[in-house]
């Protein structure tokens, strides 16, 4: 939904995942490469993402795909350089005005390690949404963990947790898909939390209150990034923004894939928040149901809730 808004900021190239990005930032994390390797290979990784880009080369085609180029409001651009010469292109005017657009996932801290390199180059949003909300999403994904050849997730510990369960915790593998669901979440609220309470260069954006009034995030995203929106209101009406009920997403197979079908706009904001917080207790030990409401009281405490109490 972001990466779809950002689409449309002028001098940017259309939001891609990048896997590759992500597994270096990981193993600097943990110290599997040295300082002065990883830099040189992000560089490289990064020249040549920027030159790809824009030749057309190594573009996601497929048009299922959130991030297909097809999608883009840059599509014609892309399509257009699919038959010029490399020849034709200024690497140079590229690097000084086209800003790379990464989607990513968990990273936050890991990315940290950009500043040495990158310094004052990085811009980072970081997008979050209330744990209640998450649950199933994070169970659909845990009963794929180890199992789904299209799961990609670095593990560690023998492969018995993915790289983000970082802290101490009895066996992850042990664990029902609810548990994994709660702890996945657990972990990661408490890392974002350590996260913005010592990182202020970034633009954060929580779910609830941006479906439901857009304007505010907008204006800070061009301020923030240095770009103005281009067909604001056409990409904002694609997203179904602003929203009357934080669960009027557009429907597409792959919110679907992750449960989006689950969610209801038959209750107001109150009570559906009171109705999927009740439905996730019935699957939980009172031990994940305790961690669950430490999650939920640190998200609200920064960000508040998106009704009357």
């Amino acid at each position: 939904m972001v990466s779809s808004l950002l689409d449309s900021l002028e001098g940017t190239t259309a939001p891609f995942f990048d896997y590759t990005f992500e597994q270096l930032l990981i193993m600097r994390k943990f110290e599997k490469i040295s300082t002065k390797t990883f830099q040189t290979v992000i560089s490289l990784h990064l020249d040549q993402r920027l030159y790809d880009n824009s030749i057309s080369r190594e573009v996601n085609l497929r048009i299922k795909d959130l991030s297909s180029i097809l999608r883009s409001t840059k599509r014609f651009k892309y399509l257009r350089n699919l038959f010029l010469s490399d020849a034709e292109f200024s690497f140079q005017n590229l690097v000084n005005q086209e800003i790379l657009v990464m989607i990513v996932h968990q990273l936050m801290d890991t990315t940290i390690c950009l500043d040495e390199e990158y310094q004052g180059k990085v811009l980072r949003i970081l997008c979050v949404r209330h744990p209640i909300y998450l649950f199933n999403h994070w169970l659909s994904y845990v009963e794929k963990f180890g199992k789904n050849p299209r799961d990609f997730t670095i593990t560690i510990e023998n492969d018995a947790k993915p790289w983000f369960l970082h802290r101490s915790m009895e066996e992850f593998s042990q664990l029902s898909p609810a548990e994994m669901a709660a702890e996945c979440i657990y972990q990661l609220v408490l890392s974002q939390e350590v996260y913005l309470t010592e990182y202020k260069n970034l633009v954060t954006i929580d779910f609830e209150r941006f479906v439901l009034t857009p304007e505010s995030y907008v204006s800070k995203l061009e301020q923030y990034c240095g770009r103005r929106f281009l067909n604001l209101s056409s990409s904002l009406g694609k997203e179904n923004l602003p929203r009357k009920h934080i669960n009027e997403s557009v429907n597409l197979p792959i919110y679907r894939r992750y449960a989006s079908d689950r969610l209801s706009v038959d209750y107001d904001h109150k009570n559906d928040y009171a109705r999927v917080a009740k439905s996730i207790k019935q699957k939980l030990s009172q031990k994940y149901i305790s961690k669950m409401e430490e999650a939920s009281h640190i998200y609200e405490a920064r960000f508040g809730v998106w009704f009357d109490k």
